[in-house]
């Protein structure tokens, strides 16, 4: 048994392309809520930046062992936060719940490619969306029963982006691509 906390943290990873590496023997089970590693005296308030679990069981290194996730409870999002968060965490069958409602952009882009064994997808109940937020997504989770169910969606843009007219189309690139439900 490991555990870990963290104080007066706003990210964990860090900027894109940096890495940490954890390494067990046999199956592991996380549990617990992420954000105490941001700050386990006051979880529920703590604000993440960019990239503040980014890759963090998955990436280059997907850590396979993992078969259960801890639970994410944050309803403040940063961009691309859990971007790629378990992708290629190929044991894993259960995602945890996401409950934000108003998401950023890239949030869970990438998040469970490739978690091949992944079963359930979770409720996805955001009714704000950004640009690429659920991006690949799912992509290559074989195992998926059914696509996750969705709230009833709005989308967000700057009315001074040049680029707004192909944003529609972007938030859920490829989301499912690769299942075979």
């Amino acid at each position: 048994v490991l555990f870990l906390r963290g104080e007066r943290n706003t990210q964990i990873i860090g900027p894109k392309g940096s890495t940490w590496t954890l390494k067990a023997e046999g199956l592991v089970e996380c549990s617990g809520n992420i954000m105490t590693l941001l700050d386990y005296e006051h979880p529920e308030s703590v604000e993440m930046t960019e990239y503040a679990f980014a890759s963090m069981f998955g990436g280059s290194n997907g850590w396979t062992a993992l078969v259960s996730a801890p639970s994410l409870p944050a309803m403040k999002l940063a961009t691309a936060c859990y971007y790629g968060m378990f992708s290629g965490c190929t044991n894993l069958r259960e995602a945890p719940s996401l409950p934000a409602t108003a998401l950023e952009e890239k949030c869970y882009e990438n998040m469970f490619y490739n978690c091949k064994s992944l079963e359930i997808a979770p409720e996805l109940p955001a009714t704000i969306l950004a640009n690429s937020c659920y991006e690949c997504m799912f992509m290559n989770c074989t195992s998926l029963k059914q696509k996750a169910k969705t709230a009833d969606l709005y989308w967000y843009y700057d009315d001074n982006d040049e680029d707004k007219e192909s944003y529609p189309n972007r938030w859920n690139t490829d989301m499912y691509t690769g299942c075979t439900f």
